[in-house]
């Protein structure tokens, strides 16, 4: 029986926001996503209720219901453009002045990251998150001990009101990269919706192969030979058998001492190898 490998969350990044352009029961559209601050703190909390219904005294059937999650997010100083964004008011960008009005609902994906203790991350995009209510600016005089305060947003992630041809009306989606069924580079670029996440899941290598296959270096040297795999831009990743030899970054080659190391690429099922031999002098 497999055994799971446990971890824990222990960091976020980035958050970024896609405004809606349209959320009815002819399509799903969005904006670019624009990146909203670097985040401090990411939590989530689920909104259900449950109903039991009796018959004959009895407990039989239990309806559960989800209301959408909330998600709380602690930052920076939001820049004012940012806060125009998700509240609605205005930005005039010639003089980078807010203008604070009257607010509107802006509806949007929500789209961050969290980082495990394994040094994997965990992907979330939310369909349709609305700001709760304007982020607080609170601010303090000035003294000898340090007091800086940063922002809370707080989320309401709704069902979408298209229904996808998978999944139907939901509120996101969550991708884990220990399951390295998917590729995150362009995660953030788009909104990958339930019709359209099959965009990034990883295709199946077939092929690899190096520029070398042996390599000559003195100490203090440095060497690049190239990955070529198929598909093209799948991810490749690099080692060497003795680093304190010869070190390898992506396939960028340095001499550290006299002796040889195998430097091997692999990609899914795949793997090529170079041998180093340096010398001395």
């Amino acid at each position: 029986m497999p055994i799971n490998k446990d971890a824990e969350f222990r960091g976020t990044d980035a958050v970024f926001f896609a405004p809606l352009t349209k959320d009815d029961a002819t399509g799903y559209t969005f904006q670019t996503p624009v990146m909203i601050a670097n985040t401090g703190q990411i939590s989530k909390t689920t909104n259900s209720s449950s109903q039991t219904s009796y018959y004959s005294n009895i407990g039989s059937i239990v309806t559960i219901t989800n209301g959408g999650d909330t998600v709380t997010i602690t930052t920076p100083v939001l820049d004012l453009d940012i806060v125009a964004m998700l509240t609605g008011q205005t930005f005039d960008a010639a003089t980078g002045a807010l203008l604070t009005g009257d607010l509107k609902e802006v509806h949007g994906a929500l789209i961050y990251r969290t980082e495990l203790t394994d040094d994997t991350w965990r992907y979330t995009v939310k369909y349709n998150a609305v700001l709760s209510a304007v982020p607080e600016e609170v601010s303090v005089t000035r003294k000898d001990n340090i007091e800086t305060k940063g922002q809370q947003l707080e989320f309401k992630c709704n069902k979408t009101n298209y229904a996808f041809s998978k999944g139907g009306h939901v509120d996101g989606a969550e991708f884990d990269e220990r399951d390295d069924k998917c590729t995150f580079v362009t995660f953030f670029d788009t909104v990958y919706t339930p019709d359209t996440m099959g965009s990034i899941v990883k295709a199946a290598v077939t092929a690899l192969s190096l520029s070398a296959s042996t390599s000559t270096l003195t100490v203090g040297d440095t060497a690049t030979i190239t990955a070529t795999v198929t598909p093209s831009g799948a991810p490749v990743s690099w080692s060497s058998s003795n680093p304190s030899v010869a070190s390898v970054d992506g396939g960028a080659i340095t001499a550290k001492s006299a002796g040889v190391a195998i430097v091997t690429a692999t990609a899914g099922a795949y793997s090529a190898q170079c041998t180093v031999t340096v010398s001395a002098e």
